[in-house]
């Protein structure tokens, strides 16, 4: 008999995956899941614009092939830089059956032409990606974008820190927001940082996850735009599904501009063909569909007008969180919150922080104290303050053993209170303690930690 399986090492869990496990198992009945990554309606159920329910009709009516690369991604590209294909000469594009896996076919492509090449990203920032980045071999190097004392973005910190990157490097930008601040570039720290790569010689890719739902679709490309115009290389990758609000779908994009022509279209062909053998004909369906969206008037208009609403929703929730927040600990309203855009937020929590919210009050967050405000309605806000304000003020921190004032006949000492103690603790409550509690200490006590050691002298002596 085979043993195939038997040396398969083991793998510490994905941060993404574990943390789904974790709100999985967590059976409370109030647990609260702010870890969500898509816009929830106030029942906690993904949500979709209403103009995607004529694409739909649209899409059969109209009987369109379903299988047309390149079609869906001329009208993706066109919508997307607002310009005619014929200025898109150097643009090769290609939807993808996710965002995720559009990001994978951009570093599968690095790998293959340039495997020696470093990816510079936003600090605070540790995505799949960029994990799947460095599992195939890639070098990943953080630039700070954020002010530690302000909290927020600093680009003189962004300029100088990628100031080091080496010609063929590449730089990740997002858009239109940082993640996962929410925080937003304003134009001419995108023209900056063209300007800086321009002179380096290193290539930007533009992550874009959540267009429409900041500033407005318009505003929300001025960053993508102004690379495409400065930069003769530059990377694209967007979550189409997230911006047309298909919730039920799932789509990405990819785009790669090169200095010619000829080059963008044999750059297109190895796209297709590493994405046919990777993923057959998944996500022609939604790249169909969100073209049939888009070259429809009326659903454009009708979208416009949903993530206008969304945009709304938004705002409103931030400020009523950071009014909440600033009554109970102003300290927590950080820049992210009162400023910041979009789906996401993110506050000053480190992980232990994190950790305890999870524990101890059944608060779900994303890495990095990121939270999804759509996935917090309004009656539970005064809930997720409260837990905060407990988190801050260590309320749900064990007590020091030296603050314990109490004697044996004050307390009953009993054995679930006692094996809460090292064997050190234990031994300081002797005293305290008559002679039978005292062995059940000295029995039930714990054996030292790691950080802890203690001799045989020592312990003899004790004795």
């Amino acid at each position: 008999m085979g043993h195939l399986f038997d040396r398969v090492p083991w793998h510490a869990s994905d941060p993404v995956v574990r943390l789904r496990d974790q709100v999985r198992r967590d059976d409370r009945d109030d647990r609260l899941d702010l870890s969500h990554e898509r816009y929830l309606d106030e029942t906690g159920a993904n949500i979709s614009s209403p103009a995607l329910r004529d694409a739909v009709r649209l899409l059969w009516s109209r009987q369109t092939n379903l299988t047309d690369q390149e079609a869906h991604a001329d009208t993706l590209t066109k919508a997307l830089f607002n310009t005619a294909t014929s200025d898109l000469d150097r643009l090769g594009a290609l939807p993808a059956p996710s965002h995720a896996a559009a990001v994978r076919m951009v570093l599968e492509l690095l790998v293959v032409q340039h495997p020696e090449t470093t990816i510079w990203a936003p600090d605070r920032t540790d995505t799949p990606h960029l994990r799947l980045a460095r599992s195939l071999g890639l070098n990943v190097r953080p630039y700070r974008a954020i002010e530690a004392q302000t909290g927020r973005v600093a680009l003189h910190l962004m300029l100088a820190d990628l100031d080091s990157a080496a010609p063929g490097d590449v730089v990740l930008l997002h858009a239109p927001v940082l993640e996962p601040t929410g925080l937003i570039l304003k134009p001419e720290a995108w023209q900056a940082l063209a300007g800086l790569c321009l002179d380096r010689g290193a290539v930007p890719w533009v992550m874009a996850t959540q267009l429409g739902l900041c500033q407005g679709f318009d505003k929300d490309r001025v960053g993508l735009q102004a690379i495409r115009h400065m930069m003769p290389e530059a990377i694209w990758t967007v979550d189409w599904a997230q911006t047309l609000g298909m919730a039920h779908e799932s789509l990405g994009y990819v785009a790669v501009q090169t200095r010619k022509e000829k080059t963008a279209r044999q750059v297109q062909e190895l796209l297709k063909a590493r994405a046919h053998r990777t993923f057959g004909t998944r996500g022609l369906h939604s790249a169909a569909l969100a073209a049939a969206h888009l070259n429809d008037s009326d659903c454009l208009a009708d979208w416009v007008i949903d993530r206008r609403k969304r945009r709304q929703l938004l705002d409103q929730k931030r400020k009523l969180l950071a009014t909440a927040l600033a009554q109970v600990y102003p300290a927590w309203v950080a820049p992210s919150l009162k400023f910041g855009k979009g789906l996401f937020a993110q506050l000053p929590l480190d992980e232990s922080e994190a950790e305890r919210l999870r524990k101890v009050h059944g608060v779900h967050l994303g890495s990095h104290g990121r939270l999804n405000l759509t996935a917090l309605s309004d009656s539970e806000i005064a809930r997720f303050v409260e837990a905060l304000r407990a988190i801050k003020a260590g309320e749900d921190l064990p007590t020091p053993v030296d603050e314990f004032a109490h004697t044996a006949a004050d307390e009953d000492w009993s054995e679930e209170i006692i094996l809460k103690f090292p064997r050190a603790a234990a031994q300081d409550l002797l005293p305290r303690l008559d002679e039978t509690a005292a062995q059940q200490a000295l029995t039930n006590a714990q054996t030292p930690s790691d950080g802890e050691s203690w001799s045989e002298d020592t312990d003899a002596e004790t004795a």
